[in-house]
């Protein structure tokens, strides 16, 4: 398939899931177009605020393959850049040892931090390049990325502020 073919396939089963997440997780979804800053269109996906009552923004796109040796599949990247802002030596290297632990312990995704220090949560879903996405599978999927990124998102803000130390981040994580 061309290029093109394949970003108007990318657009249309992204349409497909702005209605999805709208109808059935009742959460606000906007289609960023491609520019200078966003070389594909990108779902965007306005997640309930955090504990915090901070703005969570989730992104949803297919990697762009074109030009790869990738023939046979598509891939979808689910991503947030969260409020999290490590911006210590000591604080990353807290943080990072604690994501080793998380990352091998989660369904899915992983924790790291983007170049400004935010912590990041990321999952790739490969699909099958001429299938479709099937809403049950989608939403279960989004579902329990979202149910992860909850789950530990409060031992993150809890080592981020101090207020716990990572052996207890991680004895709260293993009960």
């Amino acid at each position: 398939m061309s290029e093109s073919v394949n970003q108007a396939s990318d657009l249309l089963e992204l349409q497909q899931l702005e209605f999805f997440i709208r109808e059935e997780l009742d959460l606000g979804c906007e289609i960023l177009p491609v520019s200078a800053e966003m070389p594909v269109e990108t779902l965007l996906v306005m997640l309930e605020e955090d504990a915090h009552e901070r703005t969570r923004i989730a992104s949803l796109m297919f990697v762009p393959l074109h030009g790869t040796q990738i023939e046979t599949l598509k891939i979808i990247q689910l991503y947030i850049e969260t409020p999290v802002l490590v911006d210590t030596a000591g604080g990353r290297q807290v943080m990072s040892e604690f994501f080793s632990v998380v990352n091998q312990k989660i369904p899915l995704g992983a924790f790291a931090f983007n170049d400004d220090g935010l912590v990041t949560f990321k999952y790739v879903h490969a699909l099958g390049k001429d299938s479709s996405i099937v809403q049950e599978h989608f939403l279960e999927l989004f579902l329990l990325w979202m149910f992860t990124l909850d789950s530990v998102s409060p031992l993150i803000d809890a080592l981020a502020e101090g207020r716990m130390d990572l052996a207890g981040a991680v004895e709260v994580l293993n009960a």
